[in-house]
């Protein structure tokens, strides 16, 4: 357990001076008659039950004591990101994820950054489709001080004129490395092809012209309106106990004042300087909140996860098409999608689309209680692995507890742990259907064209 903080007193305040109700969300139970991967289906990473509730300015907690982990993590979500931003202002969200912190309240540029360095703090942030969030990692003796810096900022920053000139040409630079790099450059593609004149399916960085006209009025007013306390949560998980944790937050968090929250197919083709062709093949499906999305996510996993896939036998072990080859799920609260993807050489894209196209979407898969079970058991290893550490327990956290359940996770894996060959079969005819599957290409170029375009992106590299 943590040492006591000298810089603070709020590890004596009595439990009961917490503001807003808390409340225990019990650990779920694992069936003790079952065997060893229905245990484990009851993985929750804390070491005792969690803490949550909402504070008096409407700010939402999550705490999670994991004694001798020796550091703490802290995460505050804004619900901020990419389907918030106005008409175009593709990138703001982004943009202001960038010059906050920079001058705030209570430190200059460089004060923030001697305060980060005196503690040892990892800070960093980064903006998604529904939220933006800012973490800080140090050691457990060190939780009011991370606090105090998250708080900074994300509730009192100063957004200046030369901060917002200097971090749009960062972005621009962020956006242009992006363009370099096929995988970036085809989930955009991807994005914008599942969700047309929808803000999900423009780039999270914005555009070289979006961000060039962004004005500061607008940085400012998304910040002022988005960045609440009735329109964030925070987590906390590490070394220290749980009402400490809670204690803690309530004390950086409750002079933030709270405010009005605001309310809130087809086929495509780059060309880039490879030596292989990098090819997606998309689905839509429904969002988290949908009883159908847990078992996609199995689907997605017992279509492509692994070396016994039918995507890996196919392409891979049969065809002998791909070496990097996969199948993943990802999903929001209201939208997803399944993607399947490839690299292989450029007179093999044709092919290579068609077996994916057809795994995904229509060819007889063995859907046997064994292959079933292995799927579970692979999703759970992914887990396990993705939260060993407080960072990676505390984000997941964060995710659900920005959602508004932080008990979703856990009803997640239990519905999982019951899924059957005949359940899934039905969930692939209801959302995996070929008419709607997306198809993006990264192609390397060809010919005297090929040519001229490789030397200038060459050039532009070099230049950069």
């Amino acid at each position: 357990m943590c040492p006591p903080s000298t810089s603070r007193t709020c590890r004596d305040a009595p439990r009961q001076a917490l503001t807003g109700e808390a409340w225990r969300v019990g650990t779920m139970a694992a069936d003790r008659s079952g065997d060893a991967l229905s245990d484990a289906c009851g993985l929750d990473g804390a070491s005792e039950p969690l803490l949550s509730g909402v504070l008096a300015n409407g700010l939402g907690y999550v705490c999670a004591s994991r004694p001798g982990t020796r550091t703490v993590y802290a995460e505050l979500t804004v619900k901020a990101g990419l389907r918030h931003e106005p008409e175009g202002q593709n990138g703001v969200a982004h943009m202001v994820e960038h010059v906050v912190g920079r001058q705030t309240a209570k430190y200059d540029d460089p004060g923030f950054r001697r305060a980060t360095d005196c503690i040892g703090a990892q800070l960093n942030a980064g903006v998604k489709w529904e939220w933006t969030s800012y973490h800080v990692t140090a050691l457990a003796p060190y939780l009011e001080e991370s606090l105090d810096l998250l708080r900074e900022m994300v509730a009192y920053s100063r957004i200046l004129p030369a901060d917002v000139e200097t971090q749009r040409r960062i972005v621009l630079e962020e956006i242009a490395q992006t363009a370099d790099s096929p995988d970036m450059l085809l989930l955009q593609r991807v994005a914008a092809a599942l969700y047309p004149d929808h803000p999900l399916g423009r780039p999270i960085c914005g555009t070289p012209e979006s961000v060039a006209s962004l004005t500061l009025g607008q940085i400012e007013q998304f910040y002022r309106r988005h960045y609440l306390p009735n329109n964030a949560v925070v987590t906390l998980v590490g070394d220290c106990d749980s009402d400490r944790l809670c204690a803690a937050a309530e004390h950086a968090f409750a002079g933030w004042a709270a405010g009005p929250v605001p309310d809130i197919v087809g086929e495509v083709t780059e060309r880039m300087l490879l030596n292989q062709a990098v090819v997606v093949v998309a689905v839509p499906v429904v969002g988290e909140a949908d009883p159908d999305s847990p078992a996609i996510e199995l689907l997605a996993w017992v279509l492509g996860g692994g070396p016994g896939s039918p995507l890996w036998e196919t392409l891979r072990e049969s065809r002998g098409l791909a070496y990097r080859l996969g199948c993943i799920h990802r999903a929001i609260s209201d939208a997803g999608f399944v993607v399947a993807y490839c690299g292989v050489k450029r007179q093999n894209v044709d092919l290579a689309v068609a077996e994916m196209k057809e795994v995904l979407t229509s060819r007889p898969v063995e859907l046997g209680t064994d292959r079933v079970r292995g799927a579970i058991a692979g999703l759970l290893t992914r887990f396990a692995l993705e939260t060993q550490t407080n960072a990676g327990y505390g984000a997941y956290l964060a995710r659900h507890a920005a959602s508004g359940d932080v008990s979703a996770g856990r009803r997640r894996w239990a519905l999982l742990a019951t899924a059957t060959p005949e359940a899934l079969e039905a969930v692939r005819a209801r959302h995996l259907r070929p008419e709607r599957c997306v198809v993006a290409k990264v192609l390397p170029l060809r010919g005297l064209s090929g040519l001229a375009g490789g030397l200038r992106m060459l050039w532009r590299v070099r230049h950069r």
